[in-house]
């Protein structure tokens, strides 16, 4: 990793666990005390701990509370959304906005058909199908997550993925 996305690491990752203290803090005020002490196979951070309070603390996103929320206007998506829609036989499919260009065409991280994480333009057939139950696309939010461009570097990181 490079010291800019060491920096933006850092930076979410403090954003993180202060959204998750009830007075929006640290444990100690200061992240120059935290230290990494686990990633995982894909080399993000999960674990960090206080080199003065040896409080250690989780960095994962997952167990959060979160919503779906219909989007009826592509043009409102932001990078770093999670989006989600049905395709055929009741599958979601899931991706990341990684750029939304001026002309309304946006890039999103997903499993291509042939199983592997591509960025690509979103095509509008992609988000549609023939029922009517499922031609809607959907942002989730959650209450508690990782800051945008973390998320973008995350979604960016699997590229070429194929698990």
């Amino acid at each position: 990793m490079n010291e800019d996305d060491l920096s933006l690491v850092l930076s979410a990752v403090v954003t993180l666990l202060r959204r998750r203290s009830a007075e929006d803090t640290l444990c100690c005020s200061d992240e120059n005390f935290l230290r990494v002490k686990s990633v995982d196979q894909d080399g993000f951070v999960t674990v960090v701990a206080c080199t003065s309070c040896n409080i250690r603390a989780e960095t994962v996103c997952h167990d959060v509370s979160w919503t779906y929320e219909k989007v009826r206007d592509k043009s409102r998506l932001t990078r770093g959304d999670h989006i989600c829609w049905h395709r055929p036989c009741a599958i979601w499919h899931h991706a990341i906005v990684t750029d939304v260009a001026a002309d309304g065409k946006t890039q999103i991280v997903h499993y291509s058909r042939n199983m592997m994480v591509e960025e690509t333009v979103m095509a509008e057939e992609e988000t549609c199908c023939s029922s009517l139950e499922c031609n809607s696309l959907y942002r989730v939010n959650y209450d508690v997550c990782y800051n945008t461009e973390y998320t973008v570097m995350r979604a960016k990181k699997l590229l070429g993925e194929t698990r």
